[in-house]
């Protein structure tokens, strides 16, 4: 039997934000979307790293069983990757991470955290309009410019879609900062891994050549033209990387 995909949201996202992704897989394989804290649908109060990755754990196992393959975008590739080191009950059968990076050392994890509670605060104290704005004009997002409107539009109204307080909480208990050290755990993850980054997504490229000397079988697949979300640009070839042994 095939794996089922466990497909794990960014910040700002929802499980409809894999829409277009799931378009392009095939019917008949289980798909299931975790909702991360502080989102819609999802438990608001903050609360910590450890204990919102276990609370996801428990979801999978409950949903679908072990043996599962993880679909990471950012947030959700960082998750992924503790999920891979830390919880070895879900026993997966590999992970496909697009965004993904391992937290900053000393000085500049601590200024991403001081980031990270400007942002929080922001959210508790300005429009949710207004931060989406600026969020979206991030030159991390630049190559979505060029996408139809129709897709713009929809990805913003599921920015939009989340109380803002519990987005706050989300950065607290998810930010890049409060995410462990893995890197001298993940040479214990023996299960293949890809590492999707757009060629246009300098920085994460740089990042993944980073997880790439930690992960005893990872690969690096990178999308030409292509930025940050590839879930977003570029669906039907992030399907055809998840299905390719199949054909």
């Amino acid at each position: 039997m095939s794996s089922p995909w466990v497909l794990l949201h960014g910040f700002l996202g929802a499980p409809s934000s894999f829409d277009a992704l799931v378009e392009h897989l095939p019917e008949g394989r289980r798909v299931v979307r975790p909702i991360f804290v502080g989102h819609r649908g999802a438990p608001s109060e903050a609360t910590c790293w450890d204990a919102e990755v276990a609370r996801i754990a428990d979801a999978i196992l409950r949903e679908v069983g072990p043996g599962a393959h993880l679909v990471g975008y950012s947030m959700g590739a960082r998750v992924a990757l503790s999920l891979l080191a830390r919880h070895p009950e879900l026993e997966c059968e590999g992970a496909t991470l697009v965004g993904g990076r391992l937290p900053p050392h000393g000085a500049e994890r601590e200024a991403r955290r001081a980031r990270d509670e400007d942002l929080a605060k922001r959210l508790e104290t300005e429009s949710l309009e207004a931060f989406v704005d600026d969020w979206e004009a991030l030159p991390l997002f630049s190559t979505q410019r060029a996408l139809p409107l129709s897709l713009r539009e929809k990805r913003r109204r599921e920015r939009l879609m989340h109380d803002p307080r519990g987005l706050a909480a989300c950065l607290r208990t998810l930010g890049l900062a409060c995410m462990p050290d893995l890197r001298d755990e993940l040479g214990d993850v023996l299960v293949p891994v890809t590492l999707a980054v757009g060629e246009r997504d300098e920085a994460f490229l740089d990042h993944a050549e980073e997880l790439l000397a930690h992960l005893p079988r990872a690969r690096l697949v990178t999308f030409e033209g292509a930025g940050h979300d590839l879930t977003l640009e570029r669906p039907a070839e992030l399907a055809a990387i998840l299905t390719e042994d199949e054909a």
